[in-house]
């Protein structure tokens, strides 16, 4: 895991850890974490443990945005984690079927994630709410 931290415009300090990266097994992943609030790129599989192993905190998460759901195999286990630890405003944003991914996580989770209204055009938020 690497980081860097900056000064931004506004004087809001933020970091940017890569938590993994496009190896055979594994797929680029990344936190961007602002004072308030905190982005998480991309869920690949095994992520949480490397985030956990690294000490790069994903507690306060409250963003995710994923780019291809065929490498998003961490996000039913990142959701268990965050609710566990008391997080439960995890918004999700991705390409269309990710209403599914979720839909399809909620019995392994017990936990329902909104949808952001923005995300794929056709996402039912209704069942999801």
């Amino acid at each position: 895991s690497s980081s860097m931290t900056e000064l931004a415009p506004a004087g809001t300090r933020y970091s940017v850890s890569v938590l993994t990266t496009h190896t055979v097994d594994s797929h680029p992943s990344l936190l961007v974490a602002f004072d308030s609030q905190r982005y998480l790129f991309n869920t690949p599989e095994g992520f949480s443990r490397i985030a956990l192993q690294n000490k790069v905190g994903l507690r306060k998460v409250a963003h995710v945005f994923l780019g291809d759901l065929a490498e998003s195999g961490g996000l039913p286990g990142f959701v268990l984690t965050s609710v566990e630890a008391g997080n439960d405003k995890i918004k999700v944003y991705g390409p269309e079927g990710t209403d599914h991914l979720l839909a399809s996580c909620r019995f392994f989770t017990r936990r329902c994630v909104p949808l952001s209204p923005s995300q794929a055009g056709h996402a039912s938020l209704g069942g999801l709410s």
